[in-house]
C-alpha cells in the first residue's frame, strides 16, 4: 500500500515542568490542507517545576495553580488522540510525556499513529547545521512564532510537517505506532505493518459507498456485502466466483473513492 500524503493528522507539542510531567499542551487538526481546530491548555503538573526548563518555556508554578490537572484536560482531547495520525517535532519525546501521565492517572492507552518532523529532516535534510524545531524553521525561511509555547510550536511544526512533506512519497514508509502493550504485542506477533495497521483502522472502517459495504475484520476486506446478502468473501484466499464477478466493478470504485480520499494507493483485493 502506498500513502502519498497525509489528509487528515494532529501536529501536537507538549510542554514539561520537569522529567516526562506536562504543563501545557497545544494542538493543531489539519484536514485536506486547512487548519480545522486548534487547542490550548495549561495543565497543573502536581509536581516539582525544574527552573531550568521554566527559563526555556516561561510557564511558573503559580500559572497553573488554578488551572486543570492532566485527566481532566485529556477528557476534552482524547478523542483526537484516537486512531489517527500524530505529527511532532521529536515525537518520542512527546509520546513519553504523554505515557507517563496516562499511566501516572490510571488511564486507558490510545492506539494511534505518528510521523516525527526532526525525523523526516534528518532523513531528507541530512545537510541542516541544525535539527531542532527552531533551527530547522529558521534555516527553511519557515515562519516560526513564540518557541516553547506549545500551540506556537504545534504551528510551526504544522509548517515544517508541510515543507517536509514534499520530499516524501511514501508515508507508509515513515509511520510509526503507538499504543498499549497488548497492541503493541499483536502487531509484533502479526508482523503488520504501521501503514497497514493505519489503512484498517483508519481508512476503512465505516467505508460505505451505496448500498455495498466493506466489512473490515483482520485483514483489508474479507467480505463485501450487498443489502446484507455477502456477495464476496475470502478475498486473502483469491476466491471470487463467476456469481460474485457483479462486486469486482464496485470494489474497483471503492478503491478508487478511498483512494481520491487518501491520496494514495490502496487494494482491498488482489
Amino acid at each position: 500500500m502506498k500513502i502519498n500524503k497525509l489528509n487528515r493528522y494532529l501536529v501536537v507539542d507538549f510542554e514539561s515542568p520537569a522529567d516526562n510531567h506536562i504543563c501545557s499542551v497545544g494542538f493543531v487538526l489539519v484536514e485536506n490542507g486547512r487548519v480545522v481546530q486548534e487547542f490550548s491548555s495549561l495543565i497543573n503538573p502536581r509536581c516539582e517545576f525544574n527552573y531550568r526548563t521554566v527559563k526555556i518555556h516561561g510557564i511558573t508554578p503559580k500559572m497553573v495553580r488554578h488551572q486543570p490537572i492532566f485527566p481532566e484536560v485529556w477528557e476534552q482531547i482524547k478523542e483526537f488522540f484516537t486512531d489517527t495520525v500524530i505529527v511532532a517535532h521529536n515525537a518520542i519525546g512527546d509520546i513519553r510525556k504523554l505515557e507517563f501521565c496516562l499511566k501516572r492517572y490510571h488511564l486507558p492507552m490510545p492506539e494511534f499513529f505518528y510521523v516525527c518532523t526532526e525525523r523526516l529532516a534528518h532523513k531528507y535534510l541530512p545537510e541542516a547545521e541544525h535539527f531542532s524545531l527552531g533551527g530547522l524553521c529558521e534555516s527553511l525561511g519557515i515562519v516560526a512564532e513564540d518557541a516553547h509555547e506549545a500551540l506556537a510550536d504545534a504551528r510551526s511544526c504544522h509548517r515544517l510537517f508541510e515543507h517536509l512533506s514534499g520530499y516524501v512519497t511514501d508515508f507508509a514508509e515513515e509511520i510509526s505506532l503507538f499504543g498499549s502493550e497488548k497492541a503493541l504485542r499483536y502487531v509484533q506477533k502479526t508482523e503488520e505493518s504501521p501503514a497497514s495497521r493505519y489503512a484498517k483502522l483508519v481508512l476503512l472502517p465505516n467505508y460505505r459507498m451505496s448500498r455495498h459495504e466493506v466489512a473490515v475484520k483482520g485483514g483489508f476486506c474479507c467480505e463485501i456485502r450487498c443489502r446484507g446478502e455477502i456477495l464476496a468473501k475470502s478475498m486473502a484466499a483469491r476466491k471470487i466466483t463467476a456469481r460474485q464477478n457483479a462486486c469486482r466493478e464496485a470494489l474497483a470504485k471503492i478503491e478508487a473513492d478511498i483512494a481520491a480520499k487518501i491520496g494514495g494507493v490502496l487494494h482491498l483485493c488482489k
